[in-house]
């Protein structure tokens, strides 16, 4: 089946088209929340909105950029996890670090130091696990000059591409770390395939790019060798460095190759010159005293703040006091901060600010703009609706393909239903297995980059697997949430979130809920993968405890009458009786314990788990185990033909937990 123009179409010839009314209608029928699938439509929105408030402003549509005052570069640094981007980021935090300082009196750098203002210099070492894991932004100036360049510093992990993206759309450069010691990767791949789909999808020259070419302080390395061995690389992808050819490639003019060594500082200086070079080139400009116009970048909960909005202005000016609108929220700021945490009057074009002002979280990646009151913001929400929903109404516009989403608090419908299917032994249509969660996170982005992580471990596990994220939210972790988690039988995942109340803790332990927090997202996925595998059905692994040969048949008299025995000597291992018992470990429990025989290597008892001992001897004594070495007399129940050089194996069949 295909969706098209809206419809549901099918091969076969009974088969019944809805259109996308119909079936929101449908799902309401069933208790559920439905959503129209986003593509490019609302920032489409947005452009022509901003466009239109331009015109208006100016009263002419064709004003002469050039007589813009120019405004400093924003540049985002993407690359590989491995190849030292955030040691890059850290020499040159500390350079704008620096430059801050001398700005300032010996006592204000000394309230500085004692705030701990120079331990957050070094991010690579203070970030968990040494990896970027959100979105954030500072100023660096030229040495002896006033001319700035903010830098934007974006996850590597795979996990948080679509932050990564945000990054780019507000973005004039892209620095794209690249090891010299290791080259192109599958990550760089991805940020070059970013950066040609931003090209192509411009119409103007909007974004450029420029390669670090780092780790040259590496013992062995040939700088001139890894220089053309990577822009070899490049141009395998398309993107043709300087000095290859002065014309460039369709996905913009040659890129500037600029060897760099996070680790000592060395062509810091040539980068951030290579930066402004690159930057006059683009003829960067933006008024300055028009209404702002940004991106936001991220958002999250900040104890005694509330809402905190971190965004890029893109044009014109922001002030506190103002009012905003972003995606589908109108907010007043409240306050307004520096990258530096400290208030601010004003935010100019390119600079990163903090906006204090939300009622609740606004999308990161989603545009923000300056507006007159919140009335005409509330007019400004209703015409960009307008915009997109005559998008989805074309027959070729950007929704002609249309998905129909579960979400919302309705959707808690959906898992009730799973529970019961699970308990009755019940799978999905396809077989599948569906397993709820519920993820917590510090951040918009980290919410959104963690709930795609968990959701492509099902699709990407060699089982059939469906990840449902049946709640998610920003901030602790609450009783609802342990409430829903039991209700639902889902695992809570906790990301970024500093402490977990012991209280929650407590009660999560008292109500068999499990909570997966950390602050790596390699260790989230990993602790996942070992987490959700309990939803899977157990998988049954043979432990075969030892082994012992016949030397001898007799027979002995019991209260039963005669029983047949075989005299055995323990080949290797442990024989037991019944039951093989546990270490102790936590994770240990006791085996039933079963029997086979081989005669010339074949195997002679019946088949499956039936035989088992009926009685084991040492010497004239009753036993429950036999160990290496040692002689015995075994005798089995539903068998007793032995001869002398049968091998007799005992083992158990053990359920272990599946990795997803």
């Amino acid at each position: 089946d295909e969706m098209k123009d809206g419809k549901k179409t099918s091969s076969s010839s009974d088969s019944i088209q809805l259109d996308v009314d119909m079936m929101e209608l449908m799902a309401m029928e069933f208790g559920i929340e439905t959503e129209r699938s986003k593509d490019d439509a609302v920032l489409d929105a947005e452009q022509i909105l901003m466009q239109q408030r331009r015109t208006d402003a100016t009263g002419d549509s064709q004003v002469d950029a050039g007589t813009y005052p120019p405004r400093p570069p924003v540049v985002t640094i993407m690359g590989h996890v491995d190849h030292g981007k955030t040691t890059l980021m850290d020499a040159l935090r500390r350079q704008s670090l620096q430059q801050s300082k001398g700005k300032k009196s010996t006592k204000s750098s000394n309230k500085k130091k004692k705030s701990g203002s120079q331990a957050s210099s070094d991010v690579a070492g203070t970030e968990a696990g040494g990896i970027t894991q959100i979105v954030s932004a500072f100023q660096v100036a030229l040495k002896g000059q006033d001319e700035k360049i903010t830098f934007l510093d974006t996850p590597g992990h795979a996990a948080f591409t679509a932050m990564r993206q945000s990054g780019s759309h507000a973005a004039d450069v892209i620095v794209l770390v690249v090891a010299a010691d290791d080259g192109i990767s599958e990550q760089t791949v991805e940020i070059i395939n970013l950066y040609k789909s931003i090209v192509k999808g411009s119409s103007d020259s909007g974004i450029s790019m420029v390669v670090a070419l780092n780790k040259i302080d590496k013992p062995g390395i040939n700088v001139d060798e890894a220089k053309m061995r990577i822009e070899n690389q490049l141009l395998e992808h398309g993107i043709v460095a300087e000095g290859m050819n002065q014309y460039g490639s369709e996905y913009g003019q040659p890129v500037q190759v600029i060897p760099t060594s996070g680790l000592t500082g060395q062509g810091l200086d040539d980068l951030m010159e290579g930066l402004m070079l690159q930057s006059e080139i683009m003829d960067l400009r933006a008024d300055d005293d028009a209404s702002g116009e940004g991106i936001v970048m991220d958002a999250r909960m900040e104890k005694g703040l509330g809402v905190v909005a971190d965004c890029i202005i893109r044009w014109g000016s922001i002030k506190k006091g103002d009012v905003v609108t972003s995606g589908d929220q109108v907010a007043r700021v409240r306050m307004l901060k520096d990258v530096n945490n400290k208030l601010i009057k004003k935010g100019l074009p390119s600079q990163p600010v903090r906006i204090v002002g939300f009622k609740s979280l606004p999308k990161a990646g989603d545009p923000l703009m300056v507006v007159e009151s919140e009335e005409i913001g509330e007019e400004i929400i209703e015409k960009r609706l307008a915009i997109e929903n005559a998008g989805n109404d074309r027959p070729d516009g950007p929704n002609s393909d249309v998905e129909i989403h579960i979400h919302g608090m309705r959707r808690g419908d959906t898992w009730r239903v799973q529970k019961v299917h699970r308990q009755a032994g019940l799978k999905e249509a396809d077989g599948s297995t569906r397993i709820p969660i519920i993820v917590k996170a510090d951040a918009d982005g980290s919410l959104s980059a963690v709930r795609d992580s968990l959701v492509n471990l099902g699709e990407k596990s060699e089982h059939l697997v469906v990840i449902d994220p049946i709640s998610e939210g920003i901030g602790e972790v609450t009783p609802s949430d342990i409430q829903m988690a039991k209700e639902s039988e889902a695992t809570i995942f906790a990301f970024g979130l500093k402490r977990i109340d012991q209280g929650i803790l407590n009660l999560a332990e008292s109500e068999g809920v499990e909570i997966c927090s950390n602050d790596i997202i390699y260790s989230l996925l990993d602790h996942a993968k070992d987490a959700l595998g309990a939803y899977l059905p157990l998988l049954p692994e043979e432990r075969v405890h030892g082994r012992a040969m016949v030397q001898a048949i007799f027979s002995i008299d019991t209260p039963d009458g005669k029983e047949k025995v075989a005299g055995l000597k323990v080949t290797d291992g442990h024989i037991y009786k019944s039951t093989k018992p546990s270490t102790g470990d936590s994770n240990s429990t006791a085996l039933k314990c079963h029997f086979r025989i081989l005669r010339d290597g074949k195997q002679i008892s019946p088949e499956g788990e039936s035989v088992s001992a009926s009685s084991l001897r040492r010497f004239k004594e009753l036993v429950d185990s036999v160990r290496l070495g040692d002689e015995c007399g075994l005798a089995l129940s539903f068998f007793d033909d032995f001869e002398e050089g049968d091998e007799i194996e005992c083992y158990s069949i053990e359920m272990k937990k599946r990795k997803l």
